[in-house]
């Protein structure tokens, strides 16, 4: 290997984690080599916003942070008592306040004010799709402020509707499975009855992503992969796909803690656990973003016919219209 790899916990566990480098050479060679051909779909979680700051200028919180949000901002005498974030959000949405109370509150909490250049590392690699479950615009923001990158096409919850790729890749998809800011407080997914709606439909938009998880390698950033939601559909598409042979392409969860049993379960989905933060992540691309081809040459590998022929039109060297 040509990290130089530490044991982040105690002896005995199989985890081990790099000063210079994330993963192991071979898989730091199968990512590259698979970004390179357009081949990774980039899955968010709420971790992955950890580092920005929101409108209020603080750090974006976690689930039982905006819970406890949420309870002072519907004015409960007590303290807070550790109400789950659905059941918290549920009660938001009974509470009878007006959206033109609620909204406001929702974007301060959940809108960015502050992102750090680190997160600008994210739109180097031309990714697959991008899905997230995260309702923040942090995304959307750092694609906007690098004018040299690929535009965003936004697929967004409630609206369920995919449009086939941009080959040309002049724009790339970002999914928004949970909906997004600003919006409607009842067109994001937070509450238990929310959830509970959406696991007796089918969802087109995480449908989409299990199809590309079952063909692509997937990073998974900053979840520990318990949407319900997405266990729904994947065991769904398994009970479909039952007589045909699928074999998952190697992923990657990347989280700063990964429990044994946590492990155990990945390794049954072919995904790799990888302890690191988001952060961490962002500055690997960062570290190998001088091994990803220009365009021109991801799309000599996507669509060599159509490179082809421009080059025998003479244009070789232009940037291949989208």
């Amino acid at each position: 290997d040509e990290c130089s790899w530490r044991p982040v916990r105690a002896a005995g566990t199989e985890l081990y984690r790099s000063q210079e480098c994330m993963f192991s050479a071979d898989d730091e060679k199968y990512l590259v080599r698979r970004l390179a051909k357009n081949e990774v779909v980039l899955f968010l979680g709420a971790g992955f916003s950890s580092d920005a700051r929101n409108a209020l200028g603080q750090p974006f919180p976690l689930s039982r942070q905006f819970a406890e949000s949420i309870w002072m901002f519907l004015g409960y005498p007590d303290a807070y008592d550790e109400t789950s974030l659905p059941d918290m959000y549920e009660a938001l949405l009974r509470s009878g306040k007006p959206d033109n109370q609620v909204r406001p509150f929702l974007e301060q909490q959940l809108l960015t004010s502050e992102i750090p250049a680190v997160y600008d590392q994210l739109v180097k690699p031309y990714w697959y799709r991008i899905y997230t479950t995260n309702v923040d615009d942090l995304v959307r923001r750092v694609y906007s402020r690098n004018n040299a990158c690929p535009r965003l096409e936004i697929a967004s919850f409630p609206r369920e509707e995919l449009r086939e790729r941009d080959q040309s890749l002049a724009s790339i998809q970002l999914v928004l499975l949970n909906g997004g800011l600003p919006s409607s407080p009842r067109d994001i997914t937070f509450s238990v009855r929310q959830y509970g709606r959406r696991a007796g439909d089918s969802s087109p938009l995480y449908q989409a992503f299990v199809g590309d998880y079952a063909y692509y390698p997937t990073v998974f950033v900053g979840t520990e992969l318990n949407e319900p939601l997405f266990w729904q559909h994947l065991e769904a598409r398994e009970r479909r796909q039952r007589d045909v042979s699928e074999h998952r392409p190697k992923s990657f969860l990347i989280a700063p803690h990964i429990s044994p049993p946590k492990r155990a379960h990945l390794d049954a989905l072919n995904v790799v656990p990888v302890e690191a933060t988001a952060a961490d992540f962002l500055k690997w691309l960062e570290s190998t973003a001088h091994q990803l081809p220009p365009l021109e040459d991801v799309l000599r590998e996507t669509l060599p016919s159509v490179v082809a022929l421009f080059e025998s039109a003479g244009k070789r060297g232009q940037t291949i219209p989208a």
